[in-house]
C-alpha cells in the first residue's frame, strides 16, 4: 500500500484530490490529509506547515511514497505570499531530499497560470513567464526554486500549472462561485451585480484537474512542468449568461464595465500533459456550471 500525503487537504482542490486518490482503482493508497484546519484523526493531521519541526516529524513518521503540496495563498502581503508560496515548497524540497525516509518519494508542486500573465494564444510550458500580480510573482519564485532543484537531479519533483478551476465547493471569493450564489438567492426579474466580464479564461472542472494531478504523479517525468488546462477560452460574460440560463430564471446582469478585468486573456495548452500521461478533460463546462449551481 502506498502512502500519499496531501498538504492543504482541507482546501477546495485538496478535498477533491483526497477523495480521488482514495478511490483510485490502481491502489490501495493510504491518503494522509494535512492542513492546519484539519480535525485530526481518520488519516488527517492538523499541522501548521510553517513549522518545520512538525512537518519534518510528519514526513519521517509517515514515510510517504508521494507528497502533493496544494497549500497556498492567493491574497496577502508580500511576506505572507512568500512564506507559503515560495519558502514552504523550498523547505519541503530540501527536507525530502535530505532524509532516507523521503528521498525516494515523488513530490508534486502546484504552480499557477498566473505565472504566464497576459497572452494572445494558448500558452504552452515554453511561453515567457510574465506574471502581472503579486500572487503570480510568488508562484514564479517557487518555479525558480523548483527549477534549481530539478536541474540538480537526485529527487523526483514535478510542477503542475492549473488554469482556472470550477466546481462544487469553490471559495465564495472566486468570481464564478459568487455569481452562482447570487443567482441561487435571486428571485424572478432581479439583477445580479458583477465586475467587468470582458476577460477570457480557460476553465476546467475540479474533477478533471485532480485527475490530471494524479496522472502527473503516476506517469509524469521528474523535472517537468505540466499545464493543466482545456485549451478553450470563455469570456466571463458568456459564463455568467450560461449560469443564468441553466438556473431557468429571468435575471438581468448588472455589469460594472469600468472595473478592472485583470489579465485580458489567459488560456493554456495542455498538449504536453495529454501526450505524456494520456490525460484528457472529460467534463463539459455546462456540466461544471450546473454542478456549481447545485443541480447535479
Amino acid at each position: 500500500m502506498s502512502v500519499v500525503i496531501v498538504l492543504g487537504a482541507e482546501g477546495f482542490l485538496g478535498r477533491h484530490l483526497v477523495h480521488h486518490v482514495a478511490a483510485d482503482p490502481s491502489g490501495p493508497h493510504r491518503v494522509v490529509g494535512v492542513d492546519r484546519h484539519a480535525r485530526g484523526g481518520g488519516g488527517s493531521y492538523a499541522v501548521d506547515l510553517r513549522d518545520d519541526a512538525a512537518v519534518g516529524h510528519l514526513l519521517r513518521t509517515e514515510r510517504p511514497d508521494v507528497v502533493v503540496n496544494l497549500a497556498g495563498v492567493v491574497e496577502g502581503t508580500d511576506d505572507e505570499l512568500s512564506e507559503i508560496n515560495v519558502e514552504l515548497p523550498g523547505r519541503l524540497m530540501r527536507m525530502m531530499a535530505s532524509w532516507p525516509e523521503t528521498r525516494d518519494a515523488r513530490l508534486l508542486l502546484l504552480g499557477s497560470a498566473a505565472e504566464y500573465g497576459e497572452c494572445d494564444v494558448a500558452q504552452d510550458e515554453c511561453a515567457p513567464l510574465r506574471p502581472a500580480s503579486a500572487y503570480g510573482r510568488s508562484k514564479l519564485r517557487q518555479y525558480e526554486r523548483f527549477r534549481a532543484v530539478a536541474d540538480a537531479g537526485g529527487q523526483w519533483v514535478a510542477l503542475a500549472r492549473p488554469f482556472n478551476i470550477v466546481g462544487p465547493g469553490m471559495p465564495r471569493h472566486l468570481a464564478l462561485a459568487s455569481f452562482a450564489e447570487q443567482i441561487a438567492a435571486a428571485g424572478g426579474n432581479e439583477r445580479i451585480r458583477t465586475g467587468n466580464l470582458s476577460a477570457v479564461r480557460d476553465f476546467l472542472d475540479v474533477e478533471d484537474v485532480v485527475t490530471a494531478l494524479w496522472h502527473v504523479v503516476r506517469r509524469g517525468r521528474s523535472g517537468e512542468v505540466y499545464n493543466v488546462s482545456s485549451g478553450v477560452g470563455h469570456s466571463m460574460r458568456a459564463l455568467v449568461e450560461m449560469l443564468v440560463q441553466l438556473s431557468g430564471r429571468e435575471l438581468t446582469i448588472d455589469e460594472n464595465t469600468s472595473a478592472s478585468a485583470g489579465v485580458p486573456v489567459s488560456v493554456g495548452s495542455s498538449e504536453k500533459l495529454r501526450r505524456e500521461t494520456g490525460w484528457a478533460p472529460q467534463i463539459p463546462i455546462a456540466t461544471s456550471l450546473r454542478r456549481l449551481l447545485g443541480q447535479g
